[in-house]
């Protein structure tokens, strides 16, 4: 079952929005293609990175660049 949900900070806690814009979190599990292209377009996450959190073989970790 697919699952989208936004929040912003808002008094100290996170509060439901419709909006990504400004999100402050985003979760996802199983996101359908339209949620995926949503995704893609409002929050400016490359199609591949997507397609690498979702995918189950995945391990998680945290890359760093050398100038961060």
């Amino acid at each position: 079952m697919p699952l989208c949900m936004f929040a912003s900070w808002s008094n100290h806690a996170l509060e439901p929005t419709a909006i990504l814009a400004g999100a402050s979190w985003v979760h996802v599990v199983n996101p359908t293609p339209e949620e995926r292209e949503r995704l893609v377009s409002e929050l400016a996450i490359p199609p591949w990175l997507l397609t690498h959190a979702l995918d189950p073989d995945e391990v998680s970790r945290i890359d760093h660049d050398g100038d961060s």
